[in-house]
């Protein structure tokens, strides 16, 4: 029988945010919705950025020599450096450097057929 994992906390209002908080400590106890592929199909699948008949036909490339637990492993990656991304640059304006930095997150969006791209606009002050 399937592992059954626990509903995630969405409570951010927005999927990036609940992507952060998709490990947290509640009552001292920690908890990571990404500690597994099968965990990353549940989490993606429960925040609505997958419905259930892709986290199946994921799940089932995954049985056949896919690496989901590879998957899981660069999503806690990238969740990671978001969060300390955002405790860096929080209650800043974003300049030059940290859009440099944001380099990483646009060249993973690329990787999709259809995608867009953070880019730096100038305005006159």
């Amino acid at each position: 029988m399937a592992e059954r994992h626990p509903k995630p906390y969405l409570v951010g209002d927005h999927l990036a945010l609940d992507f952060l908080n998709s490990q947290v400590r509640p009552g001292g106890e920690p908890r990571d919705w990404l500690n597994d592929g099968a965990g990353l199909l549940a989490w993606l699948t429960e925040a609505g950025a997958i419905d259930a008949s892709v986290a199946r036909r994921l799940r089932r490339r995954g049985e056949g020599g896919g690496n989901l637990d590879g998957v899981a492993e660069q999503a806690r990656e990238l969740r990671k450096w978001l969060g300390e991304f955002v405790d860096r640059h929080a209650g800043r304006e974003i300049d030059r450097d940290a859009f440099v930095e944001l380099g990483l997150l646009n060249r993973l969006l690329a990787r999709d057929d259809i995608y867009r791209q953070i880019a730096l606009t100038l305005t006159n002050a």
